[in-house]
């Protein structure tokens, strides 16, 4: 039994020396949403196993409910950090699942929502998956809880992965059943391998985003019947941008063709199986999708109605309840009349966009058009939570949407009819006054850096088709470029030999002028000149003689 007056480290069998699965790539499980979903469906009472490592907020949630808790880490120096952080009320085991001795069991929970991967050690026995699940489902009471996680290795950030398998399961991860063929690949596989050791789930949740921090936890049917550009599956894509791993491509549009394909729960990055559970987790309208938001507090969500178009009832940390509509996102509907070409429709869609805006306050919190869904004549913010953003001017909130809705448009290579020589400020200054918003250079600058501070951290995101597509675009500027300086050459040839044509009568021009100056410096070219002057030739043969007369007088 736990002492609730101190903590007890014991080691069992396979403890792993030096090793961190709590400071480790991908840390232990935990997030608002997760915490939030254990906190609906764990009892209280009894004694509990929690095997793997999990945050310190799930274990101070089982320590609040549970008489006796006994804590499975196979990491000695995680071991010692949460007795460092749980000094009373703990029974840390360090060691490894098949260490656990068979009087270690009759728990009333079990928590294992990290799953299996990191529970044994190198010193363990090579057990596959399942015999996993039957060392966990020996230690547990019959009726008894338990909470069994699952990472999906057909995730879509795992197809997406751009790091080789070597790197994706290497020494840092120790996940030494990666390749083992007798371990669940979908939700159904892993149902049916729990109904057969009569672990039949009372519910089945898919989780999105990093593998040990979901940003979304869905219930198995609201993920199935989740369609593209919808609270849900826009839900879901957020989570998965936030993966720490680096990827191939924007998971967008993957997850959009999934989700028109009601495959969303095929492509989740993890599933989660609860077999028993609280009550509450199947009373009438049920909660069906726990998130968190970028304020690490959660929100949870239940549908009102059936299929694509349900409406969504939404709960913030505070409690408060907001009303989101079952219809399409604002830019999904703008991001279609632009691929299609219909700027009547724009400007139109735009306009309404405009009048809706207009009823607002003169300042208003930050406008997202992926987060405004068109309700009938109007529009509802369905943004939930996040990190809190000053105020801004209405008509700077109004322009930052459209800058942040080109920034969108534009990293997914969407088709537009705008030329690219407007996009930028300009395009957003036309789209701000088909929505009657006026704007000058100053204006579109502040709504520039607002947009940018909505943005959030860039994804890690080696875009293949992004690369590819900017080396066809460099090869054809390159092409451009070489037939623009094969224009300059010729033309470049052609100055030469004018150049040259000039050069030689220039040469010709200065011998011509040689000889000119030649023959003026001549003794006869002066008389010539001189004689050239003479209008009377008579007069001049008198004045001659007379000249001549006198010179010879004087002799």
């Amino acid at each position: 039994m736990t002492d609730p007056d101190h903590t007890s480290v014991r080691p069992v069998p396979g403890e792993m020396r030096p090793w961190s699965d709590l400071d480790g790539p991908i840390g232990p499980f935990g997030g608002a949403a997760a915490l939030r979903l254990l906190e609906d469906v764990l009892p209280r009472g009894g004694r509990w196993l929690i095997a793997g490592p999990h945050a310190d907020a799930v274990l101070t949630l089982a320590q609040e409910r549970s008489e006796s808790l006994t804590v499975l880490i196979r990491a000695a120096s995680d071991g010692e950090t949460t007795s460092t952080r749980f000094p009373t009320g703990l029974d840390i085991a360090i060691g490894a699942l098949d260490g656990l001795s068979p009087e270690d069991g009759a728990f009333d929970v079990v928590l294992a929502a990290d799953g299996l991967d990191r529970v044994l050690t190198p010193d363990s026995a090579d057990l596959a998956w399942p015999e996993r699940l039957d060392l966990l489902r020996s230690l547990a009471n019959d009726g008894a809880t338990i909470v069994v996680g699952l990472g999906n290795e057909f995730a879509l950030a795992t197809l997406l992965d751009a790091r080789v398998a070597r790197d994706r399961h290497g020494d840092e991860e120790w996940r030494p059943i990666h390749s083992d063929t007798e371990r669940p690949c979908s939700l159904g596989q892993f149902v049916d391998a729990l109904a057969e050791r009569g672990l039949t789930p009372s519910s089945t949740w898919t989780t999105f985003g990093p593998q040990a921090q979901p940003g979304l936890i869905a219930s198995a049917d609201a993920a199935g019947s989740a369609r593209p550009d919808r609270f849900l599956a826009n839900a879901a894509t957020a989570a998965v941008r936030a993966t720490r791993s680096p990827l191939l491509a924007l998971p967008d549009e993957a997850l959009s063709t999934a989700a028109r394909a009601g495959a969303l729960p095929t492509v989740a990055d993890g599933f989660l199986a609860i077999i028993g559970g609280d009550a509450a987790s199947t009373a009438h309208a049920p909660t069906e999708a726990y998130g968190s938001t970028g304020d690490e507090s959660a929100w949870t969500a239940r549908r009102e109605g059936n299929g694509a178009d349900a409406t969504w009832l939404l709960s913030d940390a505070t409690g408060a309840e907001q009303r989101v509509p079952g219809g399409r996102t604002v830019e999904s509907e703008l991001r279609e009349l632009a691929e299609r070409e219909d700027v009547p429709g724009f400007r139109a869609y735009a306009q309404r966009l405009g009048e809706w805006t207009r009823t607002l306050p003169d300042h208003v919190g930050p406008l997202t058009l992926d987060s405004l869904v068109r309700d009938g004549n109007t529009f509802v913010d369905t943004h939930v939570g996040g990190p809190a953003h000053e105020e801004s001017a209405r008509d700077m909130a109004v322009a930052a949407a459209w800058f942040r809705f080109q920034d969108r448009l534009l990293a997914q290579h969407r088709r537009h009819p705008w030329p690219p020589w407007v996009v930028g400020s300009e395009l957003v200054g036309i789209w701000s006054s088909m929505a009657g918003v006026a704007t000058d250079a100053d204006s579109l600058e502040s709504a520039r850096v607002l947009a940018d501070s909505l943005a959030g951290p860039t994804p890690d995101i080696v875009d293949a088709r992004t690369a590819l597509a900017d080396r066809d675009e460099a090869a054809k500027q390159l092409f451009e470029a070489n037939g623009h300086i094969f224009g300059l050459e010729r033309t470049i040839g052609f100055r030469d030999k004018q150049l040259l044509t000039r050069e030689k009568r220039i040469r010709k021009l200065h011998k011509d002028l040689q000889k000119v100056e030649k023959i003026r410096n001549h003794p006869a070219y002066r008389t010539l000149r001189k004689a050239a002057k003479v209008r009377e030739p008579r007069k001049f043969a008198a004045a001659v003689k007379k000249k001549a007369g006198t010179r010879l007088r004087g002799r």
